[in-house]
């Protein structure tokens, strides 16, 4: 179970130290006061896993208690299962020894060690376990393998189809496999059911050259949205490659979801609901909400942002442009779709919205920004309640997983919000002379006098030599009368 209080708790981990912050008027709690190089909370919210110089430890948030230290060494990644239960570390490689295992968090003891050479951050966590954690699923060369807990061998080895990457859905038997290109065969997604013999393919879309893909399943885990990439775009037009967008259905299977022409910046589903909002298109990007089918239901606004994050009620939505933008967040209401709230925050790193679903914090993070870090708590009307500025390297920040009482918004705290929109201006230029110019040009004369460049000095001029003196000319005499 989560967590139930109604007092917001903020981690943050820095270099020297992981602090627990409860409620916005700082009240702090050293949780560990070493050096840490990372620390995950379980889903629960219940267990907090924390990695330093001699190895892992997991504790009891209720009251920073430990319940488990192993010693291990270059361990830099961590992975709940969804109970809580075991822990998955991931080490640097040391010729063959196991690099990846699975922890029981209630006793210590590894349950599996796996060698795990090739890998990539972006693809953790490469272990998943189902919603009960009697099973995990891992790639192994091109096969997916399936575990029953704590049996050593594989349940099953599916090697039907060539597994580049995996996922599976939390609340159902479902799988997604994609297969990349191979010898100019072209990429392929399939669709996968887990049976009592097996894994049964019950659909298949053949995709041109992708070179990875993001799932990302709704609310009941029963349609997924498939986000699929390449670094390069052929045509050119994009410095973020090529992307497009297909839904999965029980109903139309696979089908393509037509986006603004361009690159995709980001997709979320509604958490409680079955809609979801694209960022999609050059700069200035056009946000569009889509239904269930894939289906473009409104747009939402054309500007330049590329993040979308849903508080857990899914009653408001925060669009933001982070990144190689210049921070500018916008709140909307999703039952009214009008802005209620707006604010910047600058070289944000992180963002999220906190379990009450009313208060977001914005921080800048080690090592994406190595000054100026620290964070900042605000209101969904754009109001800042905190900004903590960091005297050291500041590496992560995170709300405690907990739970809250839904709170409906009133009437009069959706009040649309109008930003106005301002001119441009150089850095370090005055708009004095802009005015200026502007009053002139369209005044009645409209006339501006032109002052001309002095002429340039002659080849033989000696910088700092007196000018010579103009020469007089000579008035010409005029001749006598009568001559």
């Amino acid at each position: 179970m989560e967590k139930t209080q109604q007092v917001h708790e903020l981690l943050c981990r820095t270099r020297d130290s992981v602090r627990v912050i409860r409620g916005l008027s700082q009240q702090e709690n050293v949780v560990f006061a070493s050096a840490c190089f990372a620390c995950l909370f379980s889903k629960c919210g219940s267990k907090l896993a924390i990695v330093d110089l001699h190895g892992v430890k997991v504790l009891k948030t209720s009251d920073f208690t430990e319940l488990m230290s192993v010693r291990r060494s270059n361990v830099q990644l961590l992975h709940f299962s969804e109970c809580a239960k075991y822990l998955v570390s991931w080490e640097k490689p040391q010729e063959e020894t196991p690099n990846l295992i699975i922890w029981d968090t209630t006793t210590g003891t590894p349950i599996y060690s796996l060698v795990q050479k090739k890998f990539m951050k972006e693809c953790w966590p490469t272990i998943i376990f189902n919603a009960d954690s009697t099973r995990f699923y891992i790639k192994g060369g091109s096969d997916l393998c399936i575990y029953r807990i704590p049996e050593p061998q594989p349940l099953l080895i599916f090697n039907q189809i060539r597994v580049t990457s995996f996922f599976i859905s939390s609340k159902t038997n479902m799988l997604i496999i994609y297969t990349g290109d191979s010898k100019g065969e072209g990429s392929k997604i399939s669709i996968c059911v887990e049976t009592a013999t097996g894994l049964e393919k019950t659909a298949e879309l053949g995709v041109k050259y992708v070179q990875e893909i993001k799932v990302l399943w709704n609310k009941d885990a029963q349609r997924a949205v498939i986000w699929c990439q390449t670094d390069v775009d052929t045509t050119g037009r994009s410095y973020y490659g090529e992307h497009s967008l297909y839904i999965y259905t029980p109903e139309i299977k696979l089908k393509q979801v037509k986006t603004t022409e361009g690159p995709i910046h980001d997709v979320q589903w509604n958490p409680v609901d079955n809609e979801f909002i694209v960022i999609s298109g050059f700069m200035p990007a056009t946000t569009n909400f889509f239904n269930l089918n894939g289906n473009k239901k409104s747009e939402i606004a054309k500007h330049h942002r590329n993040t979308i994050k849903w508080n857990r009620f899914g009653t408001l939505v925060l669009i933001a442009g982070f990144g190689n933008l210049h921070g500018e967040i916008d709140i909307y209401d999703k039952e009214t779709m009008n802005m209620i709230g707006h604010c910047r925050a600058p070289s944000t790193v992180y963002c999220e919205w906190g379990p009450c679903g009313k208060v977001f914090v914005a921080a800048t993070l080690c090592p994406r920004m190595r000054v100026d870090n620290g964070y900042c708590v605000y209101k969904y009307t754009g109001e800042l309640l905190v900004r903590v500025m960091e005297p050291t390297e500041l590496w992560e920040v995170a709300w405690t997983p907990q739970v809250f009482v839904f709170e409906p918004l009133t009437p009069s705290h959706k009040e649309q919000v109008v930003v106005q929109k301002k001119t441009y201006k150089p850095p370090g230029s005055s708009s004095g002379f802009a005015a200026h110019f502007k009053a002139v040009k369209e005044s009645a004369s409209g006339k501006l006098q032109v002052q001309h460049a002095p002429p340039p000095p002659p080849s033989d001029f000696i910088p700092g030599m007196a000018p010579e003196p103009a020469k007089k000319k000579k008035k010409k005499k005029k001749p006598a009368a009568g001559k």
